[in-house]
């Protein structure tokens, strides 16, 4: 029976890395592969914030933080097993520090977190944390990104800042393996030029993620690194 994807921590730690794709827990290997009609079509930008009236000013005090009391700086994200929590522990891993992830029931409760106060900062999209950064409700200490973005074009990334991670959400089409040829080819082709229309990319940029047009090959080698990677993650 399929998993309720708020499990996904917990099935990719009972999983071996070769299981089902950590931001598809219901899905299956059988969807991907070089002769899949997938494509990549944007990335989501991960970023840490923090409360207006935090007293951490730069990413530097804020990891200087949680290396005085470990796993108690808590950090918001949109759920158990979600993206934003693999990058919260990415973060930690790479700055040598210990977070308290924080579950939530979706970006927007995260975020509402993080501008109340309820917890020390929020790990969120640039599409969830923009808004409330904007207004000067939070405070967007990095972009876990490989270069800064166009939404947010004052915060440093993480790599400047001397810690090298970056990691974020995407989106990709799919379809079933053993599409005939054809199918496979004109669905490929379709969605191309479709992500790499000017409409797409405008409300892409407009939304604070990064649009993108890949080859079904190169979708295929992303998705699989991604599952190793968030794999190796959550089994730590």
């Amino acid at each position: 029976m399929c998993q309720p994807w708020r499990r996904g921590r917990d099935l990719l730690r009972e999983l071996p890395v070769e299981g089902p794709h950590p931001h598809r827990p219901c899905g299956s290997r059988r969807w991907f592969g070089p002769d899949r009609p997938d494509a990549r079509q944007g990335a989501g930008v991960a970023t840490l914030s923090v409360p207006a009236e935090s007293p951490y000013q730069t990413l530097a005090e804020f990891v200087a933080a949680a290396k005085a009391a470990p796993g108690t700086i808590t950090v918001a994200n949109s759920g158990a097993g979600a993206i934003w929590e693999a990058a919260t522990l990415a973060l930690g891993e790479s700055a040598g520090v210990t977070f308290k992830p924080v579950p939530y029931d979706g970006g927007a409760p995260a975020v509402a977190a993080g501008v109340s106060g309820e917890v020390k900062a929020v790990m969120a999209g640039v599409s969830e944390s923009g808004a409330a950064a904007k207004d000067g409700r939070l405070r967007v200490l990095a972009v876990l990104a490989p270069e800064r973005v166009a939404a947010l074009p004052d915060v440093p990334t993480a790599k400047e800042l001397g810690i090298d991670v970056v990691i974020g959400g995407w989106g990709l089409m799919g379809a079933p393996a053993n599409l005939p040829a054809e199918v496979k080819q004109r669905l490929a082709d379709a969605v191309h030029k479709a992500a790499s229309s000017a409409t797409f990319t405008d409300v892409m940029t407009k939304a604070g993620n990064t649009p993108m047009a890949t080859s079904p090959e190169d979708a295929t080698a992303f998705t699989q690194a991604e599952f190793q990677r968030f794999g190796e993650i959550y089994q730590k």
